[in-house]
């Protein structure tokens, strides 16, 4: 197998960290109560201590680390409906990679329009709702990538 390219997870650890980053610079100017939660309406319906803000970040990294783990070791946790004397192993599992890379910056870049979203919506609710709109955006995007991914594997079976 050639190597692979490491640029996409490169690009999700270094967003996972600019999150970090922007949470840390955002902290001293946040009020002690913040919106955690949202509606479907995109406006805050759950509050709690600013420490909070730490939360996504924090999970964000724990994910991109998870998810470069599991590229590094596919046959230990990458799910794919592979069996082990199929001819096209080395191009399913290269598709499983490229869709976990590609999922890892979409999740990295949720998180950081979620953490973006708190910080504003925190400072005033109003002008965060176009924010909501680019979140949706990004989870339709994870879920046809995922629909997109998973069937090219499959035709490869």
């Amino acid at each position: 197998m050639k190597p692979h390219n490491n640029s996409l997870v490169f690009l999700a650890i270094l967003i996972a960290i600019i999150n970090l980053v922007y949470a840390a610079y955002s902290f001293a100017n946040m009020p002690d109560i913040i919106p955690i939660h949202f509606g479907i309406d995109g406006k805050p319906n759950g509050w709690g201590e600013k420490y909070t803000i730490f939360f996504i970040p924090i999970i964000n990294l724990a994910l991109v680390g998870f998810m470069a783990s599991v590229r590094k070791h596919p046959f230990s946790y990458l799910n794919l409906p592979i069996k082990l004397s199929n001819n096209n192993l080395e191009e399913r599992v290269k598709l499983g990679k490229q869709l976990l890379d590609l999922i890892s910056v979409a999740i990295s870049t949720l998180f950081f329009f979620v953490e973006l979203h708190i910080v504003i919506s925190s400072q005033n609710p109003i002008s965060s709702n176009g924010l909501f709109f680019v979140i949706i955006i990004i989870v339709v995007a994870i879920l046809i990538l995922s629909a997109f991914y998973t069937k090219k594997i499959n035709k490869l079976a």
